[in-house]
């Protein structure tokens, strides 16, 4: 009896191992196919990297040829050039600013003679006078260098208080 037990045994066992080769088959035949995926992507990695890598030595030998020229010299050098330029019209600015303050200080007490319009009593009575005359609003405009309209509006606010 323990040899028809043997046999028995013996093909579970054989069945066992092949099931297991079979899944160690399939098992190795997806990797190698994931392998091979891999493999691709790297290749095609491999060549963007390539052209990357040929794109940088032309920029690298277009800038060591530009700095053989000297060119590069003369750019730094116009640049600093530049740089003093406006610098210079920096400090220039800064000092006109200043007079332009000094000069609103003193015309400060003189704005407080002059009314809303800017123009002063005697401006005013100059106008009136020019117009009795018989000038018109351009002439007295022109003779007054003003606005045609400030001297319009003078006159007619004249003729309202009169």
């Amino acid at each position: 009896m323990a040899q028809t037990q043997l046999p028995i045994q013996s093909r579970n066992e054989k069945n066992i191992l092949e099931l297991e080769v079979a899944e160690i088959n399939e098992i190795s035949d997806i990797l190698f196919k994931k392998l091979d995926q891999k493999v691709k992507a790297i290749e095609v990695m491999e060549a963007a990297l390539n052209k990357k890598a040929a794109a940088l030595v032309l920029l690298l030998q277009k800038a060591e040829a530009f700095l053989a020229s000297g060119s590069s010299l003369r750019t730094i050098e116009q640049l600093d050039q530049k740089a003093q330029a406006a610098e210079a019209i920096g400090a220039s600015l800064d000092k006109k600013i200043a007079m332009l303050g000094l000069l609103l200080q003193k015309a400060e007490p003189l704005s407080a003679s002059v009314n809303v319009l800017g123009d002063t009593p005697n401006r005013r009575h100059e106008i009136v006078a020019l117009q009795k005359k018989g000038l018109g609003v351009k002439e007295i405009a022109e003779v007054l260098d003003m606005p045609q309209g400030e001297v319009d509006l003078i006159l007619n606010l004249h003729a309202l208080n009169a």
